[in-house]
């Protein structure tokens, strides 16, 4: 299903149509939104980094193996990180989609991407990955902590 993005016109929030025409944006409306283009690209970009998440998530799970060659506590640790990683990827999908109408999943997806990206950075400085591996990790999960926390980042209200 193709989703066309669509974000408020500069008309509707109040400008006059000479503004419009001059491509002048008054003053009171500075600041308050994006354009729809800007929206859009916004909203893509947290799709793609909550597939990156669970992406990488899949990704680690399937390292498993290579991690360890027997199932051991050890190895069920490593693979819970996968699955904490498919999860929080999923719950961000989740606030894009529903978080405008459901104030929960937003406020669940900011906070467990942010925990998410704190626990990924102690276990960067505490595992001494390679700096791409590192840059990746935060990279991916910090995008999502802030994409979630912005309007723009979700559709528009669906009916639930």
């Amino acid at each position: 299903m193709i989703v066309k993005c669509k974000g408020p016109r500069i008309w509707e929030l109040g400008a006059t149509q000479t503004a419009v025409r001059r491509r002048i944006t008054p003053a009171r409306w500075t600041g308050r939104t994006l354009s729809d283009s800007d929206t859009c690209v916004i909203n893509r970009l947290y799709a793609a980094l909550a597939w990156s998440a669970i992406g990488l998530g899949l990704l680690h799970i399937a390292a498993t193996p290579r991690y360890s060659r027997e199932l051991t506590q050890a190895a069920l640790w490593f693979a819970s990180g996968g699955l904490l990683m498919i999860l929080t990827g999923v719950l961000n999908l989740l606030n894009r989609t529903y978080g405008t109408a459901a104030p929960g999943v937003r406020w669940a997806a900011t906070v467990t991407s942010a925990v998410t990206t704190a626990f990924g950075a102690l276990a960067g400085a505490l595992g001494r990955p390679t700096l791409l591996e590192f840059a990746v990790v935060l990279s991916i999960f910090g995008g999502c902590t802030l994409c979630s926390g912005v309007r723009a980042a979700r559709l528009p209200r669906v009916a639930v």
